[in-house]
């Protein structure tokens, strides 16, 4: 089988080659895949060093069974044709295709089932709601649980930035209990509220939330440094515009 991972170098990207490894995943073949930055870089797999690649348009995903994708919606999103255009299934790690419905959003606790048809591409979510995701299926054994309030579960938990989702319970709970009160209006039932309980992830789960909140903050951290350069060359330009023109 042969595997690509698209985002090799960032915490995610890290994290996905030691599960792989740690799971003893059927891999045959590595492929890592990567911006101008990371490409060169070169990563041990199994005891073998695999180089990551430029990621760009092109045949490089030909002979590709599964790509693991996780550079930003962004690059998701211009690079899905490029990646499937030969066969190979991309899961998707970012939020491009959350809200897709022609894309299944797989939840291994929940709708791992969805992943077996096979599709061109598959959207995977944060690992809160995989957490969630957990605890509504093992409450299916205790009270029932309509598909409504674990939709907009996904739904909501899906456009929020990962170090957002354990801080706005309220807005989480406000937008479920809306979504289920109108569901359930023809049976006369209202609905009041829909808490969401103090959760303790499990390790594997907690891990892979810090890996992601940690590449999100590196993200927002290297735009804010760029932005600060920017601006204090156009500063510099502007004294130095302004003292030409002072002089004169």
């Amino acid at each position: 089988m042969t595997v690509a991972i698209v985002g090799a170098s960032g915490a995610v990207g890290q994290e996905l080659l030691k599960v792989l490894e740690q799971r003893n995943f059927p891999v045959d073949e590595l492929l890592l895949f990567g911006s101008q930055r990371s490409a060169g870089t070169s990563y041990s797999f199994r005891g073998k060093q695999y180089t990551v690649r430029l990621l760009q348009h092109g045949d490089d995903f030909k002979g590709v069974d599964y790509a693991f994708v996780s550079a930003g919606a962004g690059t998701s999103k211009e690079f899905a044709e490029t990646i499937t255009k030969h066969g190979a299934v991309m899961i998707d790690n970012s939020s491009a295709f959350r809200m897709d419905e022609d894309v299944p959003l797989v939840v291994p606790e929940c709708n791992a089932e969805d992943a077996l048809v096979r599709p061109q591409l598959m959207s995977g979510t944060h690992a809160l709601a995989v957490t969630l995701g957990g605890l509504l299926k093992y409450g299916d054994t205790l009270v029932y649980v309509s598909g409504e309030p674990y939709d907009t579960l996904r739904s909501v938990i899906g456009r929020m930035e990962p170090d957002k989702t354990l801080e706005e319970r309220d807005l989480i709970n406000k937008a479920v209990v809306a979504a289920v009160d109108e569901a359930a209006v023809n049976w006369g039932v209202k609905v009041l509220r829909y808490e969401i309980k103090d959760l303790t992830p499990p390790a594997v789960i907690l891990k892979a939330m810090q890996a992601q909140i940690t590449a999100e903050r590196e993200k927002r951290a290297l735009v804010a440094a760029s932005e600060g350069r920017k601006l204090e060359q156009i500063n510099l330009a502007t004294g130095a515009k302004e003292a030409a023109i002072a002089k004169s």
